[in-house]
Parts: structure tokens; C-alpha cells; sequence
């Protein structure tokens, strides 16, 4: 009896190989993603407390430099912030275009394993058909040989 050999192996191991290239950039977007979140969340804490504290400041004492220090700063965490917001944009999108390929890859790898596995099962089946009508050999061989003996 001959083994089965899916003739596409190749082609899946390719494809494989793909979707594992494309799990690992969809993990390196999501990272540079979760990057950027993170540091939009502290600049607007920073500027959150930064406020807080200008008023406490103001509550004390009004100081000119201590005023115009806390405006400037504030402006550069806004300014920061806005700029993050804008990366975060363009991480999402780039992590929805590798989620993408991701999926297709997916589906390129599962076209091609239903397809072995379909080819698989017709194997089995004549392989099974072979092994049948090599019993029913033997099964009339002997059927002849108790005929002829008697």
C-alpha cells in the first residue's frame, strides 16, 4: 500500500510559515499601539496634575514666572498629547491592515489543510477499496479451492 503524500505540502508549509510572520507583526503593531496609549495616558495626567497644582499655586501666591511656566508647560503636554493622539491614529490603522493579513493568511493555511485532509480521506477510502478487494481474492481463491477439492 503507498502512503499518502499531499502534493501542496510545500505550499502549506509557505503559508504557514506566512501566518506565523503574520502573527508576529500583528503582535508588534498591537506593542507599538499599547506604546502610544500608554504615553497618551501620562501626558494627560501630567496635565491633569499640572492644572491641579497651577491651582494650588494660585491659591498661595499669584507669581508671573510660576504662571507663565505652568501655561508653557501645559501648552507642551497638550501639544504632546495631540501629537500622541495623532500616532495613536496611525497605529490603529496600521494594526487593523496587519489583523487583516493575519485573517487572510489564515484562511490561505485553511484552504489548503481542508484540501489535505479531503485528499487524505479519499486515500484512506481507496486504500480501503484496495484492501477489499484484495480480501475478496482471496476470499474466492479459497471459495474455488473448497469447490475444487470436494
Amino acid at each position: 500500500m503507498r502512503r499518502f503524500r499531499f502534493s501542496l505540502e510545500t505550499v502549506l508549509e509557505v503559508r504557514k510559515r506566512r501566518e506565523e510572520a503574520c502573527r508576529l507583526e500583528l503582535a508588534r503593531a498591537q506593542a507599538a499601539r499599547d506604546r502610544v496609549l500608554m504615553e497618551l495616558a501620562a501626558l494627560e495626567h501630567e496635565a491633569g496634575d499640572l492644572l491641579e497644582r497651577q491651582g494650588e499655586s494660585r491659591a498661595r501666591r499669584v507669581d508671573l514666572a510660576d504662571e507663565t511656566w505652568f501655561r508653557n508647560r501645559h501648552a507642551s503636554l497638550l501639544q504632546g498629547a495631540s501629537k500622541a493622539r495623532v500616532a495613536l491614529e496611525e497605529r490603529e490603522k496600521e494594526l487593523s491592515a496587519r489583523r487583516e493579513e493575519t485573517v487572510k493568511a489564515s484562511r490561505d493555511r485553511l484552504v489548503l489543510e481542508r484540501l489535505e485532509e479531503r485528499q487524505r480521506r479519499e486515500h484512506a477510502m481507496e486504500v480501503a477499496r484496495e484492501e477489499q478487494g484484495f480480501l475478496d481474492d482471496v476470499a474466492q481463491r479459497a471459495v474455488s479451492d473448497l469447490a475444487y477439492t470436494a
